[in-house]
């Protein structure tokens, strides 16, 4: 029992200790643009913002703002590629965890996965936010950290907000493909 409980604060303590921090690699891009990681590619294909989103058939609506994030990530290595942890930070120090069971993408070797991941938000605290993918590993000696600005920034804020005002998003379910 004593070996067990030990066995299970040891990988737990791995698993924080291989979570993106301070000495993580960040790699920064804006929405849209393909950003080049450690065996493959990944990139913010779309941002979409509405009061509800609807998936498996199920509305759910919010007070605060729902912002989708259509992410892909392509393997092309030999390696599958996996960036599990993801969040959306907001100026100055606001962090939203994600809304429902997706919270990261996998894509197998010679394939892109595109997923779309979703975040329900204050309204008032959408300043240049950005989304952070990590990888989550028992163990790792070289971290990298995903960093991409959405492009929504203090100066075009209230159209993002006004844009949501009664959308409804279809939140898509994650799709592969084979890539060349």
């Amino acid at each position: 029992m004593i070996v067990a409980v030990a066995m299970i604060a040891v990988a737990v303590a791995g698993v924080r200790l291989s979570e993106a921090g301070d000495k993580a690699q960040l790699i920064r891009g804006g929405s849209g643009q393909v950003l080049a990681i450690r065996g493959g590619t990944v990139h913010a294909v779309e941002v979409r913002v509405g009061t509800a989103v609807k998936n498996f058939g199920r509305t759910e609506p919010t007070n605060g703002l729902f912002v989708v994030v259509r992410v892909a990530l392509a393997a092309t290595g030999p390696a599958k590629l996996s960036l599990m942890s993801s969040k959306l930070l907001a100026a100055p120090d606001r962090t939203y965890t994600n809304f429902g069971s997706t919270s990261g993408v996998t894509a197998e070797p010679g394939f892109e996965t595109t997923t779309e991941l979703t975040f329900e938000v204050d309204p008032a605290h959408l300043d240049n936010l950005t989304l952070t993918l990590s990888p989550l590993e028992i163990v790792s000696g070289y971290q990298q950290q995903v960093q991409i600005h959405l492009g929504i920034t203090p100066d075009n804020a209230a159209d993002w907000r006004a844009a949501a005002q009664g959308q409804v998003i279809a939140v898509a379910l994650p799709a592969n493909r084979g890539i060349a």
